[in-house]
Protein backbone atom coordinates (compact mmCIF):
# COMPACT_ATOMS: atom_id res chain seq x y z
CA UNK A 1 0.00 0.00 0.00
CA UNK A 2 0.98 3.61 -0.42
CA UNK A 3 -0.16 6.67 1.52
CA UNK A 4 -0.63 9.77 -0.64
CA UNK A 5 -3.14 11.67 1.46
CA UNK A 6 -1.89 15.13 2.25
CA UNK A 7 -0.12 15.44 -1.12
CA UNK A 8 -1.19 17.67 -3.99
CA UNK A 9 -3.00 15.85 -6.81
CA UNK A 10 -0.08 15.82 -9.31
CA UNK A 11 2.33 14.58 -6.62
CA UNK A 12 -0.10 11.89 -5.52
CA UNK A 13 -0.56 10.62 -9.08
CA UNK A 14 3.20 10.55 -9.72
CA UNK A 15 3.90 8.77 -6.45
CA UNK A 16 1.14 6.22 -7.13
CA UNK A 17 2.44 5.56 -10.66
CA UNK A 18 5.96 4.97 -9.28
CA UNK A 19 4.62 2.65 -6.58
CA UNK A 20 2.58 0.69 -9.10
CA UNK A 21 5.63 0.15 -11.29
CA UNK A 22 7.30 -1.44 -8.28
CA UNK A 23 4.24 -3.60 -7.61
CA UNK A 24 4.16 -4.83 -11.21
CA UNK A 25 7.85 -5.76 -11.03
CA UNK A 26 7.00 -8.14 -8.18
CA UNK A 27 4.35 -9.85 -10.33
CA UNK A 28 1.44 -8.43 -8.33
CA UNK A 29 -1.46 -6.52 -9.94
CA UNK A 30 -3.01 -4.76 -6.93
CA UNK A 31 -2.14 -1.64 -4.96
CA UNK A 32 -4.02 -0.10 -2.03
CA UNK A 33 -3.77 3.69 -2.17
CA UNK A 34 -4.55 5.67 0.97
CA UNK A 35 -6.10 8.86 -0.39
CA UNK A 36 -7.90 10.08 2.72
CA UNK A 37 -11.56 10.85 3.13
CA UNK A 38 -11.33 14.59 2.50
CA UNK A 39 -11.95 15.55 6.13
CA UNK A 40 -9.15 18.13 5.99
CA UNK A 41 -10.03 19.43 2.52
CA UNK A 42 -11.45 22.92 2.18
CA UNK A 43 -14.95 21.67 1.30
CA UNK A 44 -14.74 18.34 3.14
CA UNK A 45 -14.59 16.42 -0.14
CA UNK A 46 -11.65 14.28 -1.21
CA UNK A 47 -9.72 15.67 -4.17
CA UNK A 48 -7.33 12.76 -4.38
CA UNK A 49 -9.85 9.91 -4.66
CA UNK A 50 -11.51 11.14 -7.89
CA UNK A 51 -8.16 12.24 -9.36
CA UNK A 52 -6.49 8.85 -8.75
CA UNK A 53 -9.53 6.99 -10.05
CA UNK A 54 -9.69 9.13 -13.20
CA UNK A 55 -5.96 8.90 -13.89
CA UNK A 56 -5.85 5.12 -13.59
CA UNK A 57 -9.16 4.21 -15.25
CA UNK A 58 -7.96 6.09 -18.35
CA UNK A 59 -5.19 3.48 -18.57
CA UNK A 60 -7.48 0.48 -18.14
CA UNK A 61 -7.03 -0.06 -14.41
CA UNK A 62 -9.93 -1.22 -12.29
CA UNK A 63 -10.41 1.16 -9.36
CA UNK A 64 -12.51 0.25 -6.34
CA UNK A 65 -13.16 2.22 -3.17
CA UNK A 66 -12.53 -0.01 -0.14
CA UNK A 67 -15.92 -0.99 1.32
CA UNK A 68 -14.50 -0.75 4.84
CA UNK A 69 -12.69 2.57 4.41
CA UNK A 70 -13.71 5.19 1.84
CA UNK A 71 -10.27 6.78 2.21
CA UNK A 72 -8.65 3.84 0.40
CA UNK A 73 -8.75 3.10 -3.33
CA UNK A 74 -7.76 -0.35 -4.55
CA UNK A 75 -6.13 -0.32 -7.97
CA UNK A 76 -5.96 -3.41 -10.15
CA UNK A 77 -3.79 -3.51 -13.25
CA UNK A 78 -5.42 -4.77 -16.42
CA UNK A 79 -4.89 -8.45 -17.14
CA UNK A 80 -2.46 -9.18 -19.91
CA UNK A 81 -4.11 -10.64 -22.99
CA UNK A 82 -4.30 -14.43 -22.91
CA UNK A 83 -3.38 -14.70 -26.57
CA UNK A 84 -0.80 -12.39 -28.09
CA UNK A 85 -2.17 -10.14 -30.82
CA UNK A 86 -1.44 -11.23 -34.38
CA UNK A 87 1.66 -9.68 -36.00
Amino acid sequence: SIDVHGLLVPEAIDKTEDAFRGVLRTGNRFLRVIVGKGNHSKNGMSKLRPAIIQAFTQHGFKCTVDVNNSGIVILEAPSPPLVPPPP
